[in-house]
């Protein structure tokens, strides 16, 4: 029984973890107006242009 518990437990514990993940936000630091800029944008818009991003879509 105890073991059981411990099992539910550490199966609760790793669902909290992956949907905690889901709602993640990342904040880039790159110079503004830099190659770095343009190439995260662009990376951007192909990444939203996939398929299925009608709920996942990134934005700057």
């Amino acid at each position: 029984m105890k073991k059981m518990f411990t099992k539910l437990g550490l199966v609760l514990l790793v669902s909290l973890f992956a949907v905690k993940s889901l709602w993640a936000q990342v904040t880039v630091l790159g110079w503004p107006g830099g190659p770095e800029e343009t190439a995260l944008r662009k990376a951007v818009e192909v990444y939203n242009a996939g398929p299925g991003k009608s709920n996942g879509t990134v934005s700057l």
